[in-house]
């Protein structure tokens, strides 16, 4: 079993992972005269149960034993704890109480954690010399799958735009896009999460909240992207740069939206599916500009809404990684808006989505296999909403990550849709066109002999 002292000092110390929180429940005489704790802290501290990764002298770790340390840290421990963990409002704990995941806390074990398997970004990130490697870990170089989720909704405006395959190179510049403004939007999220990060266990080792790097570190690496983006940018027409700007902004936005409202994951869909707009508008530069807008077409704003519905499926079970912190901390998301109705709201979700890709399938005259790949996608979204578990976080964590394959697939169904259209053309089948020209024959021929019989 852990000691007393050894709780108190995970608490203190920042490089160890630990998570504390703070109910209600009343202090030990003991632990009031250690610390010497005004009748104005009782309410805001209270017992204090550490969950932990990792104790080098015991293989059983009873991470959730309640305990109080008096033999260390006696003059600073008060001051330290407020400062990093400031009193809760009554409603906040409440309904952290309420979670079902804290009624298990008292009987609920670790088990001893082995040894962790790098993929192959995060070995990437660790052969780096060490005194780069916060900078990577700010980007998140390690974890691509947001730069993925962030490039998917773009190569489907852009397939879209361009009646099939795309120019490689536009292709290759959103993908560098995606790569540089994925890291820019994790850095200013880290900037504006700087006190907030160190309280919630899967943040704390980030390198702005685990002191790694300092803001002045972090606001010169973010313009350093920001240029690096700039120069892209500069590769592409007036609207691109304009549609760009405004991301942008919703960029720096989305932050400040989870202290506001229970929707912050809307306002990163408006960010994330961005790419489908500026596909559009890059792939016709012809007809692009300030006024002339081709790309509020339906088949656009259909790709944009059902990205924008997808980023709030994926986004709502991640957020339920972090609901019990972002509970005690007030942070709003769907997570905790939705509670115990997630599931019925996700298919809510799924259901929209495909009614909108479908319709973006239909006004750019997309053929069979692609509603072949809708198919597949509506499959693995039931299986993802089917097996979901809103707490356990590995499972959130896992069908997250999934959606990566989301992504392609509608790539995919796109491309080959307008693979098999040309395949037709070659063979002679009667295109679109002549098809319509022949039945405004037969409806012109069916009227001349209507009014010679009259």
């Amino acid at each position: 079993m852990t000691t007393l002292s050894h709780q108190i000092c995970l608490v203190l110390k920042p490089k160890i992972a630990c998570r504390t929180v703070f109910s209600k429940s009343r202090l030990s005489g003991d632990f009031k005269a250690s610390l010497g704790v005004s009748h104005g802290m009782k309410r805001g501290l209270g017992r204090i149960s550490s969950t932990y990764v990792s104790d080098t002298r015991s293989g059983n770790i009873n991470a959730n034993r309640p305990g109080f340390c008096q033999s260390c840290h006696h003059e600073n421990a008060s001051i330290t704890l407020r400062r990093r963990f400031p009193n809760y409002s009554d409603i906040g704990i409440r309904e952290y109480a309420s979670l079902p995941e804290l009624k298990q806390d008292a009987t609920q074990k670790l088990e001893k954690v082995g040894p962790v398997q790098l993929t192959l970004p995060q070995k990437f990130v660790k052969d780096f010399p060490p005194r780069f490697q916060p900078y990577l870990k700010l980007s998140r170089i390690d974890r691509p799958i947001g730069t993925w989720l962030l490039f998917w909704p773009s190569t489907w405006g852009l397939t879209v735009a361009s009646g099939g395959l795309p120019d490689l190179k536009l292709l290759a510049l959103f993908g560098a896009g995606a790569f540089v403004m994925r890291g820019a939007g994790c850095t200013v999220n880290d900037m504006w999460d700087r006190h907030i990060d160190p309280k919630v266990k899967r943040t704390s080792d980030r390198p702005l909240a685990s002191r790694q790097l300092r803001m002045r570190h972090a606001t010169v690496w973010l313009g350093a992207q920001l240029s690096v983006a700039f120069g892209i940018l500069l590769h592409l027409n007036p609207s691109c740069f304009l549609i760009s700007c405004g991301a942008l902004g919703l960029v720096c936005l989305y932050p400040l939206a989870k202290r506001v409202t229970y929707w912050p994951q809307a306002v990163l869909g408006l960010t994330f599916n961005t790419g489908v707009l500026i596909g559009f508008a890059a792939a016709n530069p012809t007809q692009t500009g300030f006024f002339d807008v081709p790309y509020l077409d339906v088949a656009c704003l259909s790709l944009y809404f059902s990205g924008i519905l997808w980023t709030l499926i994926y986004d709502t079970i991640y957020a339920h990684q972090d609901l019990k912190d972002d509970t005690l901390l007030g942070l709003g998301s769907t997570a905790r808006r939705f509670g115990e109705n997630t599931k019925l709201w996700l298919t809510g979700f799924s259901g929209l989505m495909m009614t909108s890709l479908a319709t973006a399938g239909v006004y750019a005259d997309l053929s069979w296999p692609y509603y072949l790949g809708l198919c597949g996608v509506s499959a693995h979204l039931l299986w993802q909403i089917q097996t979901l578990n809103i707490k356990d976080a590995s499972n959130c964590g896992d069908r997250f990550t999934s959606n990566r394959h989301i992504g392609w697939l509608i790539l995919l169904s796109i491309l080959s849709s307008y693979w098999v259209k040309e395949r037709e053309k070659q063979h002679g089948y009667p295109s679109k066109a002549i098809i319509d020209a022949t039945d405004s024959l037969a409806v012109t021929k069916f009227t001349s002999i209507a009014s010679n019989s009259i």
